[in-house]
């Protein structure tokens, strides 16, 4: 059988001394590969552009580059290459960079036995075609993997419905607003924190936001007189020109919605950031940034976006009612908002003593466990809490 030498491996060897790969080509010219010679560093380079070479060998002292030198750039350039040394005379400090910085295969030490060396370079040919052996599984199973996680993200998406927590008014205990809060009911799935990281890794978070707009538009007409809703979006949404349609469900009732940007990317990577915020507010939508408190994010929000309402991070308001710093810090925050006109939201008040103290510090609304869980049906019209039970 005649091989086809398009297809046999390639060994590229680099030497300064052309008697040195004149030896080593009449050595290996019985060998089941391809031997390719360069005699400087820059004809190897230029070699391994034009060609696909699997396994280069270079001597350590040329007169122009070294041969860990020029084996760290090829491994920069064509880390799939394996790559040996093949050298008379080498410093440790040398040895050391072909080890650490070049990620060397083998170091050999002239005069090399053409039977080692042949043996050596076999070797290096079945680590390589291992290599690419792995990475061709490696590759067909992450489409695998993709492939499986797409189908899930589907089944969730389906089963994907709005959970309503009320938002409380701290001076007369009526119900401003509510938070419309995804749920999901696949098994698979245990949460919306794990639908939105499922969505991320097969880029869908689009389609997911979009889903979430379309729920909350659908249950619009379920909400009572004068009262809000508050929906998150992830700030990648802000590019999303369906966002802007006048058309949809949710921008319909524009009026009764504010949207909550939640820091889970950068704001400051939106592009004419302010010009979306704008358009918007056009439609009627009021904006809220969430998790104020929380970093220096949450501030970069605050300013870039002017919001109508913020929202205090959950860890903020938790514990507020014993511990000084945290409502030193409340009470900063509700005394600037108020000069700016801005409403403040304490999230995640749980407990009596929590709720007393936020209302002390001048917060506008109150959201938490203390009054209601989220829930996927509103409150009856006219539901008050001034009378807690």
């Amino acid at each position: 059988m005649t091989l086809d030498h398009s297809e046999l491996p390639c060994v590229l060897f680099v030497d300064d001394e052309r008697e040195v790969t004149r030896g080593i080509r009449l050595a290996l010219r019985k060998e089941p590969y391809k031997v390719l010679i360069a005699n400087s560093a820059k004809d190897g380079l230029a070699l391994l552009q034009q060609k696909k070479i699997d396994v280069v060998i270079s001597d350590e002292r040329m007169p122009e580059m070294g041969g860990a030198e020029f084996l760290t750039i090829v491994r920069k350039l064509y880390p799939e290459t394996i790559r040996l040394i093949l050298s008379g005379q080498s410093s440790l400090e040398s040895a050391i960079g072909a080890i650490n910085d070049a990620g060397i295969y083998r170091f050999l030490r002239k005069p090399c036995d053409p039977h080692d060396l042949a043996l050596s370079l076999s070797q290096a040919l079945e680590e390589h075609a291992s290599n690419r052996r792995y990475g061709a599984w490696e590759q067909n199973h992450g489409l695998e993997t993709i492939k499986r996680d797409e189908e899930k993200f589907e089944r969730a998406l389906g089963e994907a419905w709005m959970a309503f927590q009320p938002i409380i008014r701290t001076t007369d205990k009526s119900i401003f607003a509510y938070e419309a809060l995804l749920r999901v009911d696949d098994g698979e799935t245990s949460g919306p924190g794990m639908l939105f990281a499922l969505a991320d890794r097969v880029d869908r978070v689009q389609d997911l936001e979009r889903t979430i707009r379309g729920l909350v538009g659908a249950r619009m007409p379920d909400v009572p007189p004068d009262t809000n809703i508050l929906i998150n979006i992830n700030p990648t949404s802000l590019n999303d020109d369906l966002l802007y349609s006048a058309d949809t469900e949710l921008s319909k009732h524009a009026s009764k919605i504010v949207i909550e940007i939640t820091e889970r990317d950068s704001v400051q990577e939106i592009p004419d950031l302010q010009g979306k915020i704008a358009k918007l507010r056009e439609l009627g939508f009021r904006i809220a940034v969430d998790d104020l408190g929380a970093g220096y994010a949450g501030l970069t929000s605050f300013a870039l976006l002017s919001p109508d309402i913020v929202k205090f991070d959950m860890d903020l308001i938790q514990g507020i009612n014993h511990e000084t710093t945290k409502a030193k810090l409340v009470s900063s925050f509700t005394t600037l908002c108020r000069e700016l006109g801005v409403m403040t939201i304490a999230e995640g008040v749980e407990v009596l003593e929590e709720r007393d103290r936020v209302i002390e510090l001048n917060c506008d609304l109150i959201q938490g466990f203390f009054y209601a869980p989220p829930a996927r049906e509103f409150l009856p019209a006219g539901t008050n809490f001034s009378e807690e039970g």
